[in-house]
C-alpha cells in the first residue's frame, strides 16, 4: 500500500505544469531591452556551474543564451507561449548532460509559469501558488501534500527591479538555481 501511495504522488508530481503561460512579473518587458543574469547552480552544497544567462521575453515566449565564464554560448533556445521547447544551439558535450532540460524547465517555471486564478491553483492534491509583496519580492512553489516539488523565492532590492534575486529550488533532486540580474 504504501508503494502505491508513493507511486501516485510521484505521477501526481510529474503531471504538473498545464498552467497558464505567458510572461509573469518577473519576466522582461516586450519592449525592453534583454535582461542578464549571472546564473550559479548548485548541487547540495557543491557549485556545479557559473555562467551569465541573457534573456528576452516577447508576447511569443522566452528566449535565452548561457554563456560560461569566458562568454562561449553554450545554450541558445526558445520557450514558446505553449511551453514547448526548441533548442537552436547546445554546445557538444552539454548535448548528453541534462542541464539543457532543467534549465529550460526552470525558466519556464520562472518567467512564464503563474496560477489562475491568483494566488493558488488547486488540482486534486497539487497545489500551485503565488504570493507577491508590495515591495516586488514574493515567491511561488508547486506541492502536493506534504512535498514540495519546486519553490521559488524573488526579490527586488531596488524597486527599479535593477536589483533582482531569484532563487529557484527543486528539493526531491537538491538543486538550487541561484540567478541575480546584472546593474547594467
Amino acid at each position: 500500500m504504501r508503494y502505491i501511495v508513493v507511486i501516485f504522488l510521484f505521477l501526481q508530481g510529474c503531471a504538473a505544469g498545464n498552467h497558464p503561460l505567458g510572461p509573469t512579473v518577473l519576466a522582461p518587458t516586450a519592449d525592453s531591452s534583454p535582461a542578464f543574469y549571472t546564473l550559479t547552480l548548485k548541487d547540495t552544497a557543491k557549485v556545479r556551474f557559473n555562467g551569465l544567462l541573457g534573456i528576452s521575453a516577447g508576447k511569443d515566449g522566452l528566449h535565452y543564451i548561457l554563456l560560461d565564464a569566458t562568454g562561449i554560448t553554450l545554450i541558445e533556445a526558445r520557450i514558446d507561449i505553449q511551453g514547448n521547447v526548441s533548442q537552436q544551439r547546445i554546445l557538444g558535450p552539454l548535448q548528453k548532460s541534462g542541464l539543457p532540460g532543467y534549465l529550460a524547465g526552470a525558466l519556464r517555471r520562472i518567467f512564464l509559469e503563474q496560477p489562475a486564478p491568483l494566488p493558488c491553483e488547486d488540482h486534486f492534491l497539487l497545489t500551485f501558488c503565488e504570493e507577491r509583496q508590495p515591495a516586488g519580492s514574493g515567491r511561488k512553489w508547486l506541492r502536493t501534500w506534504p512535498f514540495t516539488w519546486w519553490s521559488l523565492q524573488y526579490s527586488d532590492e531596488a524597486k527599479n527591479s535593477r536589483e533582482q534575486s531569484l532563487v529557484y529550488r527543486q528539493f526531491m533532486t537538491g538543486i538550487t538555481l541561484y540567478l541575480r540580474k546584472s546593474s547594467s
